[in-house]
């Protein structure tokens, strides 16, 4: 991934998983704030909705 090789090994029998992951902080905040932003929405929603 982006010219840099990732090894992984998996335990067959437990699930244990070793290695590193090629994780992108800035792909992390953006799903964050999205999902922060859906949860307001929701809850603004719900809120406007007993209003009534």
């Amino acid at each position: 991934y982006k010219g840099k090789t990732w090894n992984y090994l998996v335990n067959g029998q437990t699930g244990e998983i070793q290695g590193e992951a090629p994780i992108s902080a800035w792909k992390v905040a953006i799903a964050v704030v999205l999902g922060l932003l859906l949860i307001g929405g929701i809850i603004y929603l719900y809120s406007q909705s007993k209003q009534h």
